[in-house]
């Protein structure tokens, strides 16, 4: 991200490495700079996990986990700083109705039950969340038509400044090719409301070192003269230039992977995962959804 005035390269990294709370040259991943998944080959593959400061694309068909994923995020950016996380809090900005409360309360008995196992025993608030907490900590807005959503994008600026300093560490904005997929017939215009919630999101991720996450369909795309044709994230090409990072979650075998498809840190590869009852976990766990 440019700043006014001349900096050095030297300069930039360290600013860059300062907000993720890595150090040069120290092997760090930076975990204060990034949400954990629970997944250990996911968050290998992400470089820690989903990085704060930045806007990711999650894509997919449905039923792959996109909004498991999110509700996971939610849960884990509220991980106390002495147990490695963040403290913080999430916003769920949900688009096509896919928020549960009661999954999301799943999600979070199983995080605070792993906290507690983790707590030194005997010791007074060892563990200081508790599944109210952290359901507290997680505050949904829906947006049914695009409309909605720019008006929940306009005021959000105002609703962060009206926050706890720093305390929203984490934006999701799940189901959001719903509302532009379908209701525009004015292509030019989509792409200009598009662009602008991308600009949007990408200035409030850097000011307020948070991460945002927006989850996308896959639709299909011909192929040239003689190729067959094959899916790929939706709402065109400009679209997907715009994210810092971008994943697409597929089946491969049999099993769930998070593929990175493009990302300005982690090279192109892949990671198996699975879906519990207990959330996003790696495959050796047991008992899948």
């Amino acid at each position: 991200m440019c700043t006014r005035g001349t900096s050095s390269c030297a300069e930039i990294l360290q600013r860059e490495l300062s907000r993720s709370g890595a150090g040069v040259g120290d092997g760090s991943s930076g975990g204060g700079g990034h949400i954990i998944t629970f997944s250990r080959a996911v968050d290998d593959l992400l470089d820690g996990g989903i990085r704060l400061g930045q806007v990711t694309e999650i894509a997919s068909t449905p039923g792959l986990g996109k909004t498991q994923l999110c509700l996971q995020l939610c849960v884990d950016v509220q991980i106390p700083a002495e147990f490695g996380g963040l403290a913080g809090q999430a916003l769920y900005l949900d688009c096509e109705s896919s928020f549960s409360a009661v999954r999301c309360a799943d999600l979070a008995g199983a995080c605070v039950a792993h906290l507690q196992d983790l707590a030194m025993p005997g010791e007074d608030n060892a563990c200081p969340v508790t599944l109210d907490s952290v359901l507290s900590g997680i505050h949904v807005q829906c947006a049914s038509t695009y409309t909605q959503l720019l008006a929940l994008l306009h005021q959000l600026p105002t609703w962060l400044q009206a926050q706890p300093s720093g305390q929203i560490k984490f934006i999701a904005v799940d189901g959001l090719a719903s509302l532009f997929r379908h209701q525009f017939t004015d292509y030019t215009l989509r792409s200009k409301l598009l662009n602008s919630i991308m600009q949007t999101l990408l200035r409030l991720a850097h000011h307020h070192q948070l991460a945002v996450v927006l989850t996308n369909q896959l639709t299909t795309r011909l192929g040239k003269s003689g190729e067959e044709a094959s899916l790929f994230p939706a709402l065109g090409d400009s679209w997907g230039h715009g994210a810092c990072q971008r994943l697409v979650l597929e089946w491969l075998d049999d099993q769930r992977v998070m593929r990175v498809v493009k990302s300005d840190l982690c090279p192109p590869s892949i990671a198996p995962f699975q879906i519990t009852e207990s959330g996003i976990r790696d495959i050796e766990t047991a008992r899948t959804m």
